[in-house]
């Protein structure tokens, strides 16, 4: 490994928004470890193809998270520590990760050696916390809140509970890196750790699961790379008597790893099973519990399906989603149209992103009744006039029509980034300034909002316009005075 781990099982209450990779050289290769704190098993799907793709380049490649299995079943090594191994339904030890992040960024910083670099990937696109740290433009005009169903397209009411919501989010955010995680980092790891914002700032990297094509066109720096559907592929054959069944023509529906559909209020579940009962097709349902008793004989049910491989089926009629980003990308990427019940975390931006670009449908989870889910379902599912059908083949011929491959471009940037030892030249820099002890030199990134919009220039010109107006009309009175006098004395 890198660097050695020091966890605490009192380190505990501590929310990551995002992920890490490091990086060190090797004589064969590079040594990289694949850090996912995502709290679902889904996030760890981006880096196994990233993995993957390393591994082929000839790189040592490791992936650590809470879930066994992604890893080792893809030819990578696999480290699951025990003090956050998840089952997948307990997600409260997932949250002890953190000092992960801080021992390698902090070993950095302290040592100044190259030999080791960390890079975010970040699967929670309309997140702009860590990339504004860095430098990335990120005004709240054009930042819609993940929390809520907002786009950029936002009218002024919608913009004042954006700017709510995300000045809720800042205080928060200063609430528990004051309050929690900085003290509690210092306890274990020393007084002279600084402030976990300013490491984060020093990041040369960011691969964003985002892109103008399942996304708003956003200004990003070169330190930023949008990799989205990373993981995608094109889907491949099924089984003969999943293939049967879905010649029919099919619904596949799946809430995700993050949400388990057999969880749902009974309720809920016996308006699912009546729809499905109705539908002219037939269902594949992503179920983790008991076998329903009362299915229709046209569904069928499994803790886990091949997602790709339903999505890219000729014969899918419409996707039922919950709408996970990662889920989302694959519905475009296979141009499936969706219909999106949003739950909970950042469901809601993207279903609003998504139906905004026309492919999805979105649907109150909450207030749906057996009709109006039917008619959602088949209005999604038309087989002829299908706008949303119409908008995911777009989707799709956009995410596709790249000059090279999103995994080989992922792979490229980390390879960049080790061999240029941290990239300093992709960073933003306010200024530029020399270390004496070193020699190097060294980019600091902490422009305050004074320095950032100008606001120092910009007084400095007004108060420059108002000294020459008052001036020029001085000027013109003492002209115009002289005259006057000139003419009374003549």
């Amino acid at each position: 490994m890198l660097v050695k781990l020091k966890m605490a099982n009192s380190i505990d209450g501590v929310v990551i928004p995002f992920v890490i990779l490091l990086l060190c050289n090797s004589t064969t290769g590079y040594n990289i470890l694949l850090a996912t704190m995502g709290g679902t098993k889904s996030h760890t799907v981006p880096f196994v193809a990233l993995g993957s793709s390393l591994k082929a380049r000839g790189h040592n490649v490791t992936l650590l998270s809470a879930f066994p299995g992604p890893a080792a079943n893809n030819g990578l090594q696999e480290f699951v520590p025990p003090i956050f191994e998840c089952s997948g339904r307990n997600m409260s030890r997932l949250i002890v990760i953190e000092p992960i992040i801080i021992i390698p960024l902090y070993t950095q910083h302290k040592t100044k050696h190259d030999n080791g670099q960390t890079i975010l990937n970040t699967q929670v696109a309309l997140y702009s916390g860590s990339i504004s740290r860095q430098g990335n433009p990120s005004p709240w005009s054009v930042t819609p809140y993940f929390g809520k169903s907002l786009t950029q397209d936002m009218n002024f009411l919608q913009r004042l509970l954006n700017a709510a919501c995300l000045a809720t989010l800042r205080l928060m955010h200063w609430i528990m890196i004051n309050g929690y995680l900085q003290p509690v980092l210092r306890k274990y790891l020393g007084d002279q750790l600084p402030d976990v914002r300013d490491l984060t700032t020093e990041i040369p990297l960011t691969l964003q699961n985002s892109h103008y094509s399942v996304a708003d066109s956003v200004p990003y720096l070169a330190n930023v790379v949008n990799v989205a559907c990373l993981h995608c592929k094109p889907a491949t054959n099924l089984g003969p008597d999943l293939e049967s069944f879905l010649q029919r023509g099919f619904i596949f529906v799946s809430m995700g790893s993050s949400v388990r559909a057999s969880d749902m209020p009974e309720a809920l579940r016996q308006i699912f099973v009546a729809v499905f009962a109705t539908l002219p097709c037939n269902v594949v349902w992503k179920w983790e519990g008991m076998k329903i008793k009362d299915l229709p004989s046209n569904v069928r049910t499994a803790a886990w399906w091949p997602q790709q491989e339903l999505l890219g089926h000729p014969k899918l009629r419409a996707f039922v989603s919950h709408g996970g980003l990662l889920s989302l990308h694959e519905a475009a990427y296979h141009a499936a149209p969706t219909l999106v019940l949003p739950v909970f975390c950042d469901h809601d931006g993207n279903a609003a992103q998504a139906e905004k670009l026309g492919y999805a449908l979105v649907m109150d989870l909450s207030r749906i009744s057996i009709g109006s889910f039917r008619d959602g379902i088949l209005k999604v599912a038309a087989v002829h006039n299908n706008s949303y059908r119409t908008a995911a083949k777009k989707r799709s011929s956009l995410l596709r029509d790249l000059p090279i491959n999103p995994r080989k471009l992922a792979t490229w940037w980390v390879e960049h980034v080790a061999k240029y030892k941290g990239a300093e030249h992709l960073k933003s820099s306010a200024r530029i300034k020399c270390n004496n002890h070193s020699m190097k030199l060294i980019c600091f990134r902490y422009m305050n909002v004074v320095h950032y919009y100008s606001i120092d220039v910009a007084i400095f010109y007004v108060i420059a316009l108002i000294l020459l107006v008052c001036g020029l009309k001085k000027l013109c009175w003492r002209t115009i005075f002289k005259q006057v006098v000139k003419k009374k004395i003549d």
